[in-house]
């Protein structure tokens, strides 16, 4: 993915990628929240999912933020992400 973003002529094989893999997680999320529409769903997937790559390329690449809690706060602003989405998720940290 780092060397597809890299290079502005490959764009379009790494969208395709993200879209492809946004779409598997829609099947499964519209099982889960059918109530939600699907437009608003794939767009919020795809966001979410662009998140996760971004996440990754942080722990691979910043040194200022220890792993711990780069990745504890990932999980905090995708608990946000996913309340909004309406699942339920379990109580605790």
């Amino acid at each position: 993915m780092r060397a597809l973003r890299a290079l502005p002529n490959l764009a379009h094989i790494r969208l395709q990628s993200m879209r492809l893999f946004t779409d598997q997680m829609i099947e499964l999320a519209r099982r889960i929240m059918p109530e939600t529409p699907a437009k608003a769903l794939w767009f919020r997937l795809r966001l979410a999912a662009e998140f996760g790559f971004i996440v990754d390329e942080l722990a691979l690449e910043e040194e200022r933020i220890p792993r711990d809690i780069l990745f504890k706060e990932a999980a905090r602003l995708m608990h946000g992400i996913l309340e909004r989405l309406g699942v339920e998720l379990p109580a605790g940290e």
